[in-house]
């Protein structure tokens, strides 16, 4: 006689708290207290009711499996590159391409990756103008005239 609580038993074997309080309410399973039930006795009177949270427990154990899975392939991963660093052949560094000069040109047109743009974001700037710097517009001269009549 295994007691485990019903939020546990839910979560573990796919059943909802309805289904569990559906059978025992029928009286098929004996009288739940403090929210702990028999868990054998709930799967032998469950047995011919189908989860309704199936497709949950099935998601839960794909995602564990897959963990496992990430799991070896790192320790295999980690082990390969020890055995790699004490033989003193290392692991490729990341080649370094050079682009052609058409794409470097067009890339450096671009406001965002222009190296002026990069060396405006780079200056210090005070920590009073900073705040307001991003925000500097010109207001036009019609906004500071009003065309409502003065109040007498």
């Amino acid at each position: 006689m295994t007691q485990i609580k019903i939020a546990e038993f839910c979560n573990k074997y796919g059943y909802t708290e309805h289904q569990i309080r559906t059978v025992t309410r029928s009286g098929k399973l004996g009288r739940i207290d403090k929210g702990v039930l028999d868990e054998e006795e709930a799967l032998q009177v469950l047995e011919n009711t189908t989860p309704k949270n199936i497709s949950l427990i099935t998601l839960r154990n794909e995602i564990t499996e897959l963990k496992k899975q990430l799991h070896n392939a790192l320790d295999l991963k980690n082990y390969y590159e020890t055995e790699l660093n004490k033989l003193g052949i290392f692991a490729p560094q990341i080649a370094k391409i050079p682009l052609p000069h058409e794409t470097i040109k067009k890339l450096s047109d671009h406001p965002t990756f222009s190296q002026e743009w990069m060396k405006d974001q780079m200056q210090q700037i005070p920590e009073s103008e900073r705040m307001f710097k991003s925000r500097k517009i010109p207001i036009p001269l019609e906004a500071f005239t009003s065309s409502l009549p003065d109040k007498k």
